[in-house]
């Protein structure tokens, strides 16, 4: 390993718009679309040090992702690590992918290996490969969903225009899928639902709002089109997970947000993941702002409302000395 090196990961967040399809020829394929955004994420810094410490937000999380890290890679675990940004945890920003990327992939820059090619050791969502396509890439992200086995991976990648914005709403409330046991639980039961209940014409809605809304809107910069087909996934994806989360959104507090974004006439509306983080769209950073103003008026305090930049650009993953990592 090389001796007093330094290596800086910072990474930004996504928002899960929905999935576009559910099963195909009778295996599951849930199919998602994503968005990577920037103004929120992790940043940490490995350095040496005669044992593995970490310092900052989230530091207990970290150190076992080290651990663990270290491990698989067949790396020295003895480092010291500094994180100073983090996502919030489980509120539907994609903080477990995101931070096991960046620790997987400053161990082995770190170690000297391919960070590239140490991602392919760690697992990933069972469900989602957008948090992945969010650390490579960023942009606009559609995954091929889990298909006879395999776990989902990005397979589509498009820049978002960058004038757009994403308001997004985290209420509080005790509300978190923080269990991936109990969220596998919970994504099988809607499968069987959906079999059961709608069958190959629920999945036509998503590959509609993918194919005809979504992907034209981002390449003609046509904003209409864009919120009308995120605003279809948000149904299709909805209605399926409705009977396993009791109602549209996760809790009643995502749902009283979603309906003051609607009420002062946001657009595209949604909630990302398992939520409780409810998000919708602006065509630039004016209009952002305005309905940014008028979502904290409406809403609790202590509720945070933010604005975030599309992020077309994956994570920083680089090398220096340790007065050069920042």
């Amino acid at each position: 390993m090389a001796a007093k090196r330094s290596v800086m990961v910072e990474t930004g967040a996504r928002i899960h718009l929905g999935f576009y399809g559910f099963h195909r020829e009778n295996e599951l394929t849930l199919g998602g679309a994503g968005i990577a955004v920037e103004g929120v994420g992790y940043k940490l810094i490995v350095s040496s040090s005669s044992k593995t410490t970490v310092i900052g937000c989230q530091a207990e999380r970290v150190m076992g992702l080290v651990r663990e890290a270290a491990e698989r890679l067949g790396v020295e675990a003895s480092v010291s690590v500094r994180v100073e940004k983090c996502i919030p945890q489980h509120v539907g920003l994609g903080s477990t992918t995101q931070l096991t990327l960046a620790v997987y992939s400053a161990l082995a820059l770190y170690a000297g290996l391919n960070p590239a090619h140490v991602l392919e050791k760690i697992e990933g969502s069972k469900y989602s490969g957008i948090g992945l396509g969010a650390f490579k890439h960023g942009g606009f992200i559609v995954d091929t969903g889990s298909f006879k086995g395999r776990k989902p991976l990005p397979v589509f990648s498009l820049p978002m225009p960058s004038k757009w914005r994403i308001i997004t709403v985290i209420p509080r409330t005790s509300w978190r899928m923080s269990n991936e046991e109990r969220e596998e639980e919970a994504v099988d039961m809607t499968i069987r639902i959906h079999k059961e209940r709608a069958g190959p014409r629920m999945d036509c809605r998503g590959y509609i709002a993918l194919l005809d809304y979504l992907i034209p809107g981002i390449i003609y910069n046509n904003y209409e089109a864009f919120v009308r087909g995120a605003e279809l996934l948000e149904e299709a994806t909805a209605s399926s997970f409705s009977p396993v989360q009791e109602g549209h959104y996760c809790c009643r507090e995502s749902e009283r947000a979603a309906l003051a974004m609607k009420e002062i006439g946001c657009r595209g509306v949604g909630q990302s993941s398992w939520g409780p983080l409810v998000y919708c769209f602006a065509p630039d950073e004016r209009e952002a702002k305005r309905l940014a103003d008028a979502l904290q008026e409406l809403l609790p305090s202590g509720w945070h409302v933010g604005v975030y930049k599309p992020r077309n650009r994956g994570a920083t993953v680089r090398a220096g000395s340790p007065n050069h990592a920042h």
